[in-house]
């Protein structure tokens, strides 16, 4: 019960304070702060995303407390993550961070985020490459969260808002891009 409730406050903190953050990056930032925190610039701008002619799904079904657990590929390592409206963003477990050789010192948590224990921060990171089954989506913002805050990484926003739609149905979850 305790690691849910952890997780929910985890999801209401990212989407608190990371809003602003997301919405200026949606936008195509709007500085050399959002620029560089995610490798972006006028010279090196996010590339156009590619409609491929056919429709790719994937289907997941929840477990017993009505869970996504999704087997992701995040940079070409494989990531557990929870499926989760709730996160404006995806969010990383350290161990998770590290094992995708995200190698983060102490001052780069630099965004603020609200949880049940208190205040804390992420830090911002880019994801090259997101994939679920045959879904692929390039160049994502996401964030590390501190060690021991996160039981388990985030499927939020980020990623979830660049796929055509996705659906609860039942007890499945469908993906579609």
């Amino acid at each position: 019960m305790f690691r849910l409730l952890m997780i929910a406050a985890l999801a209401v903190g990212l989407a608190i304070g990371a809003v602003p953050l997301m919405e200026r990056l949606a936008a195509g930032g709007d500085g050399p702060l959002v620029a560089g925190l995610f490798g972006r610039s006028a010279e090196n701008p996010a590339p156009a995303r590619q409609k491929a002619s056919y429709d790719r799904r994937v289907s997941v079904r929840a477990d017993a407390k009505g869970h996504f657990h999704i087997d992701a590929n995040i940079n070409g390592r494989h990531v557990a993550v929870m499926f989760d409206t709730g996160a404006s963003a995806i969010a990383l477990t350290d161990m998770d961070g590290r094992r995708l050789g995200l190698n983060l010192r102490e001052n780069d948590y630099t965004v603020p985020i609200s949880t049940a224990n208190g205040r804390t921060a992420a830090a911002p990171v880019h994801l090259d490459e997101v994939r679920i089954g045959d879904i692929r989506v390039h160049d994502v913002p996401a964030f590390v969260m501190k060690p021991g805050l996160l039981d388990k990484s985030l499927l939020g926003m980020t990623f979830l808002k660049r796929i055509d739609s996705f659906e609860v149905a039942g007890d499945r979850l469908i993906l579609t891009d």
